[in-house]
């Protein structure tokens, strides 16, 4: 009989098993010699500098490395402490071997990187890492117990210590722990390790993420007496209105040894191995006698603390004392039984607490808790320390509560990357996202799709954001499989379990989730059931039960009904706005809707993110959701002349690959904001201002936030006039209280000057809410939100397109020539070619083009547009998602990106007065595209252009309507009155206000790891570009958007890196009377039918002229 290919005995293909000698899950404490030190090291957090632990010793650094084919290829003997090594190469762990010159990262989003069935893994090419490292043990540390602790290794690990086999674990993203124990000796010790890229794990670890392999977080030992504090679970429990609370304990000690005097009368005798912690190898000195009796356990409760800029201080402002000299603020103590039947070796504590300062994303309050084990002769072998912060969290009435109030949900997902290190970061790396969140005024992210780093959830807790914890659980390529089949079970639960154990002292933690895209089955209920009895404190999320039964099918009203037993939330992926509204008026459900994912960032995206909150803030039980995603996971990469872009799928002939799909970040690998930043930080902003009558000075404030007042926030005001600044003025808010109101009157004191313009011009009131000190995540100075309210609107007609004085127009052997003379002294003259196009346009003598004027409707197609690296994928089952009901398509079919000019009728009315210029417009596939009719004037102050575009019906809806030209080089400086200064689209301008804005032209454009269209700026009145001695003004009779960049449509579109794009001398801008939204189709709704640009007539009428430098 043939070997059965689904049933083999290799531990890495038996999903029944997850681990072998691994000890159980608990949280992340360390002991320390003192209680000083505990509570030091805890109040410190992880990015303090507290005293090096003499119990704990990190293994980071290099170690020596070999990459076998796959497991059958490992050499033999690998992990015997002489095997000869010399030939082996350094490796820097924690790091992945794929981005340390071995083997290849691997991007999938859905399909598996190899095609077995579950759970074989492949056979021939499975990468497999072989890791050597030696340390010294400790002298005092030869009698004490020592564990190996693995902050994660991917997917597979085996580990050895001195040639003994310590077992095995499996779950990439969580830590494992090995007794070394029995297995050391004194003075120098080898550590063996084999890690496998894909395994039975990788069947339920199928994320949108790069495949790597390897040990990636860090690797350190430490080390305990034989009896030891084994876990410590510890949950701050506020009464309602905080009046008291209690913080409710259970202390797990552990033993390697039975710690009882003796067996009880009437039971059966002990009959254990050979006594637990002896040593291989010559012995070491011995260690003191087992102590047998009872144990005891203290608690010492210290009051509650919050980071501010120099550090942490008491939240409630009283003087800080020193880790050393700190009191507690409650204390307790309980004995804990020497039998295990009596005891389970385990306590339960209570601690109360008068008026305890709440946790929350805007005062996240710490208390530290430090647990110390005392023997049962008094001695004190070991302390350990935690923070905690009191807060409630609560589904009830269609609400999610914390700390009994509705928060609204203003989160983000977050995959754990680093543009260098992949899954390795670095305290500085997770410090920068922490700052970059809060200042865009993010509250939450979930963490997506897995247990993060343990430092993560410190920083969130100093820093305050809820977290959405997540079960390391997806089976995208298998989704309706693995969830119902009985071999995964195990697999499901312990990756629940393991990370509730992990993460529920964190008070950032405030809602569990089991996973993400791997269906819904029994497997999901028996993880919920589990996670519900162990923590009834925090609601369970799982989007996937709220699809139909079977299949990744679209949530509808239906659906959504599903799943109550599974999930306390009401979520879905990328629902349209429409769904949202109709479950809003109809639900009888008492669950909150809180989307998972939303608005997906891939590329130049976000479209419509304001719609969703418009509705999400009108309608009751909407409670937010989470934007798809944080970081573009690009890697870093240069090309032969050095410059620098980031690689995606594909790009390391990983295949197959959903290549760029890998980059949809609201920021870019290296942290770059990227412009939506800005309108996440408008939509989010935590006050929000009103007025009936701005110009009286009165205007009406409103505090979004939940928990704190306006203290230390003021306000600065400006009476803006055409983008100038006529009036300006700084008032201190009064501290209003979280969900209220107030007037406040800025105390304007109008110049009849400032009347005058105010009257003639387009003004506004700039209100803008600055943070008066600095905070932990903020300089003093920083703008926590704006408002800009109308005080008078622009004139009806901004530019008449008849000049008040005649210039004189031409006619030329080709064409016509038109000149004019600005009494400001900037005299022009243009000239228009026999094809029918403003060939010409020079300012005292500097020609400013140097390719016509003439109509456009073509853009480089955004990854929303369609996703252009997927082209030849079109048609196959597997790529549909990425290819059907793409606005791309229906471009490129009726061959927008090359219009073709029929010979101009020209009409010149009263000679030298205007031209009208009509064109039959057809495009590269001869599909007619309509005409293209411009009305030229020319006065002294410019040229005069009315611009008609009589679109086909016929054709599909367009990327924009609008022109393009080119203009020579030099022309570098731009400047605009319209919105600013970042990019921004009609769909996605919420957060860019009016104003006077300058910029490079290279300044315009925003460099996404694809290239695409960017750069654009929405609402413009005019625009000018300066060159050597000239400066083009280009200004409108109605709002319209502008780009200017050195690379033109063409390139954008052929470039598949930033680093193919060559920067060119010439300027190529394009006014657009209307340009099409960006929407989220990549994944998710495409852009929203009013901000869609139809084929019908539209017009733009422009002036051209010269601006005096």
């Amino acid at each position: 009989m043939d070997t059965d290919l689904f049933h083999r005995p290799t531990a890495w293909e038996s999903p029944e098993v997850q681990g072998q000698g691994r000890l159980p899950m608990r949280a992340p404490l360390l002991p320390w010699p003192t209680p000083a030190d505990a509570l030091l090291a805890a109040r410190q957090g992880p990015a303090g500098d507290a005293p090096a632990d003499p119990f704990v010793l990190s293994l980071d650094g290099e170690w020596a490395f070999a990459l076998a084919e796959n497991p059958d290829a490992t050499p033999a003997g690998f992990h015997e402490p002489g095997f000869d090594d010399s030939g082996w190469k350094p490796l820097r762990v924690p790091g992945t071997w794929t981005l340390q010159g071995y083997d290849k990262p691997h991007y999938t989003n859905v399909i598996m990187p190899f095609g077995n069935a579950p759970p074989s893994a492949p056979a021939a090419h499975n990468p497999t890492g072989l890791y050597r490292v030696g340390f010294d043990l400790p002298p005092d540390w030869e009698a004490r117990r020592v564990v190996l602790h693995v902050g994660g290794a991917e997917s597979y690990l085996e580990a050895w210590c001195n040639g003994e086999r310590l077992g095995f674990s499996k779950d990439t993203r969580l830590p494992c722990e090995f007794d070394l124990s029995g297995s050391l000796r004194p003075g120098r010790n080898a550590l063996a390790f084999r890690v496998i890229r894909y395994s039975d794990s990788s069947f339920i670890e199928d994320q949108d993420q790069w495949w790597f392999g390897g040990i990636y977080r860090s690797v350190y030992l430490y080390s305990t007496e034989a009896a030891y504090i084994a876990d410590v679970d510890a949950r701050a429990v506020p009464e309602p209105g905080f009046a008291r609370g209690s913080v409710d304990v259970t202390v797990r000690l552990g033993f390697t040894y039975d710690p009882a005097a003796a067996v009880p009368p009437g039971t059966a005798p002990v009959d254990y191995p050979a006594p637990a912690g002896a040593r291989s190898g010559p012995p070491g000195p011995p260690g003191p006698p087992a102590p047998t009796g009872d144990w005891k356990v203290r608690l010492a409760l210290y009051g509650a603390r919050t980071r501010g800029p120099s550090g942490f201080a008491p939240a409630r402002g009283e003087p800080a004392a020193g880790a050393r000299d700190e009191v507690p603020v409650a204390t307790a103590e309980a004995t804990i039984g020497s039998s295990y039947r009596d005891s389970i070796w385990q306590a339960r504590l209570s601690l109360a607490v008068d008026s305890p300062e709440p946790w929350s994303d805007e005062s996240p309050a710490l208390y530290a808790l430090v647990v110390s084990l005392v023997s049962p002769s008094g001695d004190q072998p070991e302390h350990v320390a935690l923070r905690l912060g009191f807060r409630s969290v609560e589904v009830r009435d269609r609400k999610l509560l914390v700390n009994g109030e509705r928060v609204m949900i203003r989160g983000v997902n977050r995959h754990e990357h680093d543009e260098r290190n992949g899954k390795t970061l670095d305290m500085d790396g997770m410090i920068k996202d922490v700052e970059l969140l809060k200042r865009a005024n993010f509250n939450a992210v979930r963490l997506s799709h897995y247990p993060n780093d343990e430092r993560w959830y410190d920083l969130c807790d100093e820093y305050g954001l809820y977290l959405f914890d997540e079960a390391n659980v997806e089976s995208h390529a298998y989704y309706d499989h693995l969830c119902r089949d009985q071999r995964w079970a195990a697999a499901f639960l312990e990756r629940g379990s393991r990370m509730v154990i992990r993460d529920r002292n964190h008070p950032s933690v405030i809602v569990w989730s089991l996973g993400n895209e791997s269906g819904y089955g029994c497997n999901h209920d028996a993880m919920a059931a589990w996670i519900r009895s162990a923590d009834p404190t925090r609601p369970i999320h799982y989007e996937g039960c709220m699809r139909p039964e079977w299949g990744q099918g679209r949530h509808d009203i239906e659906s959504v009904k599903r799943g109550k037993g599974c999930s306390d939330i009401v979520s879905t992926m990328y629902p349209p706005l429409s769904l949202l509204d109709a479950w809003a008026k109809t639900t009888t459900d008492d669950r909150p809707f809180i989307m998972c994912e939303y608005s997906h960032a891939m590329g130049n995206s976000n479209g419509g993110l304001a719609d969703y909150w418009a509705l999400i803030e009108s309608r009751e039980g909407l409670q937010g959701g989470f934007i798809w995603d944080w970081v573009d996971q690009g890697i870093e990469a240069f090309d032969a002349s050095g410059a620098k872009y980031w690689k995606y799928g594909g790009d390391y002939g990983d295949v197959p690959s959903d290549l760029d799909f890998i980059c949809n970040g609201l920021v870019f690998p290296d942290r770059g904001p990227k412009p939506v930043l800005d309108e996440c930080a408008w939509l989010f902003r935590p006050v929000v201002a009103a007025a009936d009558h701005p110009a009286a000075g009165r205007v009406r404030i409103r505090n979004r936030r939940h928990f704190t007042g306006l203290a230390g926030v003021e306000l600065r005001w400006t009476v803006q006039c055409e983008g100038a600044a006529l009036l300006r003025g700084v008032v201190a808010l009064p501290d209003v209280g979280p969900g209220l109101e107030a007037d406040v009157d800025l105390g304007i004191t109008w110049t009849s000057e400032a009347r005058e313009a105010v009257v003639r011009g387009e003004s506004f009131l700039l209100l803008e809410f600055m943070a008066a000190t600095a905070t932990a995540w903020a300089p003093a100075g920083h703008r926590l939100g704006w408002e800009q309210l109308p005080l008078s609107a622009a004139p009806a007609a901004r530019l008449s397109t008849t000049p008040t004085k005649s210039g004189a127009l031409e006619r030329r052997g080709d064409g016509w020539t038109a000149r004019g003379a600005a009494s400001a002294g900037s005299a022009w003259q243009a000239s228009i070619s026999d094809a029918g196009f403003i060939d010409g346009f020079s300012i005292n003598g500097e020609e400013t083009l140097c390719a016509p004027l003439a109509m456009s409707l073509w853009r480089a197609p955004t990854e929303n547009d369609g996703l252009k690296l997927f082209m030849d994928k079109r048609g196959l089952a597997d790529y549909s998602f990425y290819c059907d009901g793409k606005a791309m398509y229906g471009w490129l079919d009726a061959g927008l990106d090359e219009l073709r000019f029929g010979k101009p009728a020209v009409e010149e009315d009263r000679p030298g007065a205007s031209l009208r210029i009509a064109h039959e417009v057809t495009t590269r596939t001869g599909r007619r595209a309509g005409r293209f009719v411009q009305t030229l004037r020319f006065g002294d102050d410019g040229l005069y252009g009315d611009f008609f575009f009589d679109l086909d019906p016929g054709l599909p809806e367009l990327p924009k309507v609008g022109l393009a030209c080119a203009l020579r080089k030099g022309f570098e400086r731009v400047r605009w009155y319209g919105r600013g200064p970042q990019e921004c689209y009609a769909d996605r301008q919420a957060g860019a206000a009016v104003g006077l804005w300058e910029s490079t032209v290279d300044g315009l454009q925003v460099p996404y790891v694809l290239p695409q269209e960017n750069g654009n700026r929405s609402g413009a009145r005019w625009i000018e570009l300066a060159g050597r001695t000239a400066r083009l003004r280009v200004e409108g009779d109605r709002l319209f958007d502008f780009s200017a960049s050195h690379h033109g449509a063409g390139q954008l579109w052929k470039a598949a890196h930033a680093c193919d794009l060559r920067r060119l001398d010439e300027t190529f801008l394009c006014v657009d009377a209307a340009q099409r939204g960006l929407g989220t189709a990549t994944c998710g709704p495409d852009t929203l039918e009013r901000y869609r640009v139809p084929p019908v007539p539209t017009r733009l009428g422009l002036r051209l002229s010269g601006v005096p430098e």
